[in-house]
């Protein structure tokens, strides 16, 4: 299974957990998965699972963010809205900035967050384990 873009997602109706951040030097999409990226002051990057800092996710982007803008995120305890999850499939920070992956999809050295379990095809709740392992 390939990487997972959740561009276009949205937060369910009676979620919370929403923060604003600083966004960093790129302009930012929504629904990319973010981290707060402390080589930046702790300013919003795409997260990805190529180092334990990139892997750090934070949550989920809400809106398109320029960059040194304001940010504003889905993080621990959202319901993410979105298109083409499977039903009971953990989720990762995938290898590609911004998306997701199913487990599987992880690779040897590659480091393992997990975001969140889809609950329906097109929810996914989030609960952000940031473990700093990489795959043996």
């Amino acid at each position: 299974m390939a990487s997972i873009s959740l561009a276009g997602a949205q937060l369910k109706d009676g979620s919370s957990a929403q923060t604003p951040v600083v966004v960093g030097t790129t302009n930012r999409s929504a629904g990319e998965v973010v981290f707060k990226d402390t080589s930046q002051d702790g300013k919003l990057n795409a997260a990805d699972n190529s180092t334990p800092l990139n892997a750090k996710a934070e949550g989920i982007l809400l809106g398109e963010a320029d960059a040194g803008s304001l940010g504003v995120f889905a993080g621990n305890g959202a319901t993410i809205i979105v298109a083409g999850l499977t039903q009971g499939t953990a989720y990762y920070v995938s290898s590609t900035a911004g998306d997701i992956e199913p487990e599987a999809d992880i690779q040897t050295g590659e480091f393992i967050t997990l975001l969140g379990v889809a609950t329906s095809a097109t929810e996914l709740k989030l609960t952000i384990v940031q473990t700093g392992i990489a795959k043996p």
